[in-house]
């Protein structure tokens, strides 16, 4: 089955963006996952599919957009849906907090997104098609002990408000939407649980702060990526869509 879109998913190799490429290679998608592990990466997308792409990507390198961009053009011929999914998270509080933590923080999780819109919107503007960004109900409501994560998620949500409007007034078929998802199971939430001196409370606490007493499927968080970028989403831009089990109620 193949519905002749190619989409490029970065941070692919775990997690929610390991998640995204299953379902949209179930869907028929030419699927593109980059990632800046070698090793995880390959492994990965060989449990997504024999013909999945993968390079390799810094999301904060220019040069490294630039040719990853060329090759994904060169092997497929174009680009129709970009998903920005890179990131990273520690908690880190405002009076503990040190440059090289903030400024790392916001280069991946905010200049990689911005290079992301930039370089995509080249390609998919000529075909047709969504850019679809990975915030956080962290950027939202945020905790008191991410500032530099909280302030990058935001900053997520706002840039891709000028995108939509951006492609919108230039009238470039393209859309430009953030999802941000609850409380996940990936390997952020893993590497807490592993520091905690008590997991298995940390864990219940965790799922205890939505109303539904549960965390997010990655599952739930791939299937909004899909119905986003697909045709019954053509008159939606530059909105957030939530997936967090009530915590933002």
């Amino acid at each position: 089955m193949s519905n002749n879109k190619t989409v490029l998913i970065t941070g692919a190799a775990s997690g929610i963006g390991f998640n995204i490429a299953k379902v949209f290679y179930n869907a028929g998608y030419q699927v593109v996952m980059t990632d800046k592990d070698p090793e995880l990466l390959y492994q990965s997308a060989k449990k997504v599919g024999v013909d999945v792409i993968s390079l390799i990507l810094d999301v904060t390198s220019k040069k490294q957009w630039t040719s990853t961009i060329d090759e994904i053009v060169k092997q497929t011929g174009k680009l129709n849906c970009l998903i920005n999914n890179a990131g990273i998270g520690s908690p880190n509080d405002i009076e503990k907090i040190c440059e090289k933590h903030w400024d790392m923080t916001l280069d991946i999780n905010l200049k990689g997104v911005m290079w992301g819109c930039h370089f995509g919107l080249k390609e998919i503007k000529q075909h047709g098609g969504s850019i679809i960004n990975i915030s956080s109900i962290m950027g939202k409501k945020p905790m008191s002990n991410i500032p530099a994560y909280a302030a990058s998620k935001a900053g997520v949500i706002s840039l891709t408000k000028t995108m939509a409007l951006w492609a919108a007034e230039n009238n470039y078929p393209v859309r430009c939407n953030t999802i941000l998802p609850g409380f996940t199971r990936t390997a952020m939430m893993d590497q807490a649980l592993k520091d905690s001196d008590d997991p298995e409370s940390l864990l219940s606490g965790f799922k205890k702060l939505s109303p539904i007493n549960d965390l997010v499927s990655t599952q739930s968080i791939a299937e909004m990526a899909l119905f986003l970028d697909s045709d019954k989403a053509q008159h939606i831009t530059g909105a957030e869509f939530v997936v967090d089990g009530g915590y933002c109620i």
